[in-house]
């Protein structure tokens, strides 16, 4: 396969997401910012026996309350608590709460109201914004050791995009950004780089085999590397999805909160190894190649020239 040839088709398919992301997130104000971000209210419930987290949330959504996953109080069964975005007044939690769950828990009593700030603070925020930078270097020094400057440079660019993907997806379908999605993101960024090695590692062997003595191209290499870590990099995506769309199916409300971006960073992922960074690299070096080629013959012609003066 010519991945290279098309490159520019496969950064426009890509580039098309990110802009139909901007669209939305300026169209919408910005980014589904949930709960955990931007607090409300806790709402602690004593159902008066064993009960079922399902039957409030239907509750909850029904009275149109954006809410957090509903948690049970691992010392008392009975208790159930959530943070709710919106600021209630007691006479309207049992209005719109309590009295629809005693159809079903009759000895339902409100515990707890109390406004509460986002979880999240905002050192919170910076700490993990400066993780991903760290971590961000990290892997540039480790492919540069491993590999060369180059490989790093793209290796941690095409991370930035996957995480620039994923954002632009969430905005899309509009899913609250609460504290799974930081975990998901930091997932990613641990995850997604393998791939990407992976394809480095097989260009590395390559350069050896087919470089500057047998005569290929960069391009030529990139497209051979690329092809025949394929199968590979497509198994290993696919079988951690198997396991995270499980997740999606099956989970609760949090766990879709978290497994729903690290579904779209793998793909994201799995796209940027094979279609985008692997691509650019022989672009580029080809590109490097060139200049030096055109340096040498300058070098040489000036060289000629001053011979015969």
């Amino acid at each position: 396969m010519k991945f290279c040839k098309h490159f520019r088709w496969y950064a426009l398919a890509s580039l098309l997401v990110v802009l139909a992301g901007l669209i939305c997130f300026f169209a919408f104000g910005g980014l589904n910012i949930g709960i955990d971000f931007t607090g409300g209210t806790l709402l602690t419930l004593d159902m008066g026996d064993k009960f079922n987290t399902a039957d409030i949330e239907k509750v909850l959504g029904d009275a149109s309350y954006e809410h957090s996953a509903v948690q049970v109080d691992t010392g008392d069964q009975h208790t159930a608590s959530t943070r709710l975005a919106k600021q209630l007044s007691w006479d309207e939690a049992q209005e719109k709460i309590i009295t629809p769950l005693q159809e079903a828990y009759p000895d339902v009593d409100l515990k707890g109201l109390e406004a509460v700030g986002g979880v999240i603070s905002g050192q919170l925020q910076r700490s993990a914004f400066i993780a991903l930078l760290v971590a961000c270097a990290l892997i540039l020094v480790y492919i540069t050791i491993r590999f060369e400057f180059k490989s790093g440079v793209i290796a941690v660019l095409a991370l930035a995009y996957n995480v620039l993907l994923t954002l632009c997806v969430v905005c899309i379908a509009r899913v609250p950004i609460n504290s799974p999605f930081v975990a998901a993101i930091l997932t990613i960024v641990g995850y997604t780089i393998n791939n990407t090695i992976v394809i480095f590692d097989r260009l590395r062997e390559n350069l050896k085999l087919y470089g500057k003595d047998a005569g290929m191209s960069r391009r030529d290499i990139v497209d051979r590397s690329v092809t025949e870590s394929l199968r590979r990099t497509v198994n290993s995506t696919v079988t951690t999805l198997v396991t995270i769309v499980a997740l999606f199916i099956l989970g609760g409300s949090a766990i879709r909160e978290f497994a729903f971006p690290i579904i779209i960073g793998l793909l994201a992922g799995g796209y940027t190894a094979i279609f985008l960074a692997a691509p650019l690299w022989g672009i580029w070096m080809d590109a490097s190649d060139k200049r030096a080629k055109q340096k040498k013959k300058q070098l040489r012609a000036g060289g000629k020239k001053a011979a015969e003066a």
